[in-house]
């Protein structure tokens, strides 16, 4: 503990946990994490409070479901907002996190997650990313059928707007619609490492329509 105090006026102290700590013998473990208190006339604020770096460091994969869902956590940021003791609940709380996260098992599909909520703004994202080169399938079909590079994102109260969607994929292979006869590949006037499909869906309120935009960005071979 680390913090000052002044008579009639707003103390602070900077904590940090030497170890991870189980409130509840049920429940997971919280890992050693580290921000700052705020106490004002009565009142307390949490800022900052993030995963120490050697909780960083011990942090483990924990498995969801035997061989079917893993995560990792490699960043968590907390705030809570002011609030009194026994009494008044916080002004809001905010969270934000990312990680790793492995569907089924060892040699399964691996992707980033980053997401947030806020609950006095009332708004959440979440954001995927994958670099592609999947199969859940051998030999030839394997080959053939392989996940595109994508990046997902979903925003809700955020900016102004209700509701944002993002999907982008890059297919850094041909698809191979009919080998040899009908090919997708890569615009030859294209920067991007692939064909891409780039869809976006936005709602300025609850209750406006949708806007839906979808662009694909690809090259056809006919023939071989």
């Amino acid at each position: 503990v680390n913090g000052s105090f002044e008579t009639g006026g707003v103390a602070e102290l900077q904590l940090v946990m030497s170890e991870k700590w189980q409130p509840v013998s049920a429940l997971p473990s919280i890992p050693a994490m580290q921000g700052t208190l705020t106490l004002d006339n009565g009142t307390v604020r949490v800022d900052d409070f993030q995963l120490t770096p050697s909780a960083l460091e011990e942090l483990e994969s924990f498995v969801v479901v035997e061989d079917v869902l893993e995560v990792t956590i490699t960043h968590l940021d907390i705030r809570i907002g002011e609030f009194k003791p026994g009494g008044r609940l916080p002004d809001g709380i905010a969270v934000s996190m990312g990680g790793h996260v492995t569907v089924g098992g060892g040699d399964g599909f691996e992707a980033s997650l980053d997401g947030s909520f806020d609950t006095k703004a009332g708004s959440a994202t979440l954001a995927v990313r994958h670099g592609g080169g999947w199969t859940p399938m051998e030999g030839e079909l394997g080959e053939r059928f392989k996940t595109p590079a994508f990046f997902g994102s979903l925003a809700f109260n955020v900016n102004g707007t209700f509701l944002a969607l993002l999907a982008e994929a890059t297919y850094t292979e041909p698809i191979r619609l009919a080998p040899g006869i009908v090919e997708v590949e890569k615009h030859p006037n294209s920067s991007a490492a692939g064909a891409t499909l780039k869809a976006t869906l936005d709602k300025a309120t609850r209750n406006a329509s949708a806007h839906v935009y979808v662009r694909l960005e690809a090259g056809l071979q006919l023939g071989s």
